[in-house]
């Protein structure tokens, strides 16, 4: 396990301070269960499914157990987040979030959407590991998708703290603005790792055939989601447009301290449930309870969340 001390950029100290820092705990407690089927499921660490001719899965990385006490969800009081939460029959002292990333097997390419949070907290790091379940080594990934620069999206990038890339024949994708915020203050050894794989995208545009960016304002200087379609079929990847499927979707007015604009980032997350709500389609959430796939409803005090069968 790496100390926290290794990752300096403004965008990923933020995090690892708003999660507890939970890289440098000796230890974290385990998480109460949220929904015992994705714990269960979570453990096998790979859920493979189709997206019209394309060959997708799940593969998660692991899980974040974060407190209630106002340093993850710092509007409202966490009095109102337990609420929320109770009434839903979780725990309402600690929120689980899981890190899941997902794989797509399009022709000669193999995209990774995210790389986890590898070993900077105790509770990650089980990307390879499951990648290599899912027949996939480091080796024949071909591009890594970012959806943005924070610890728990590009923590499998490369091997901390100032170790070479891991996935040397990838093109890494991330947005200009994303890329510009992280080379201005870069987590050590990032930018040697892979800078010489770093390709820049604008959102709203392909990102190789099939695979838009969608842009997601608020978050981060350049958080994107990301769609996949194929067949006549689509798959949402919301990236951090909502990071707990109770207390994000039925009060969308909540906000996080990871959000660099809290009012512009509630009001993309409001417009992006509104939008999926109406056009049912499918959703990829990657802090969602595993594999994080399903569907968002409208509900009369907010939106709920309908996991896949």
């Amino acid at each position: 396990m790496q100390d926290a001390s290794v990752v300096k950029s403004p965008l990923s100290v933020a995090f690892l301070l708003l999660v507890g820092c939970v890289a440098c705990a000796p230890t974290i407690p385990s998480p109460k269960p949220e929904l015992t089927t994705a714990v269960a499921s979570r453990e096998q660490g790979v859920h493979r499914f189709r997206l019209g001719e394309l060959d997708l899965a799940v593969i998660n990385d692991g899980y974040l157990p974060v407190a209630n006490d106002g340093t993850v969800w710092t509007k409202p009081a966490p009095a109102d987040i337990a609420r929320v939460l109770a009434a839903e029959g979780l725990s309402a002292d600690q929120i689980t979030l899981d890190v899941n990333t997902l794989l797509v097997r399009s022709g000669a390419r193999i995209v990774l959407i995210d790389t986890g949070m590898g070993v900077l907290a105790p509770t990650t790091g089980r990307l390879l590991a499951n990648l290599a379940k899912a027949g996939v080594a480091p080796e024949q990934v071909t591009d890594v998708v970012i959806t943005h620069g924070h610890v728990d999206h590009i923590g499998g990038l490369w091997t901390l703290p100032d170790g070479p890339s891991a996935f040397p024949n990838a093109t890494v994708r991330i947005t200009t603005a994303e890329w510009t915020a992280l080379k201005a203050s870069p987590p050590p050894g990032l930018v040697a790792a892979i800078g010489p794989q770093v390709v820049t995208f604008e959102p709203g545009q392909t990102i190789i055939p099939g695979v838009t960016s969608v842009e997601v304002r608020g978050h981060t200087p350049g958080h994107t989601a990301v769609r996949i379609e194929s067949g006549g079929e689509s798959l949402l990847v919301i990236a951090d447009t909502a990071h707990h499927y109770v207390v994000s979707l039925r009060e969308p007015e909540f906000t996080t301290g990871f959000d660099v604009d809290p009012l512009v980032a509630e009001g993309s997350r409001r417009a992006l449930l509104v939008e999926a709500s109406s056009s049912h389609e499918a959703i990829f959430a990657p802090h969602f309870p595993f594999p994080g796939l399903g569907k968002i409803r409208r509900e009369a005090d907010g939106f709920g969340w309908t996991p896949e069968p």
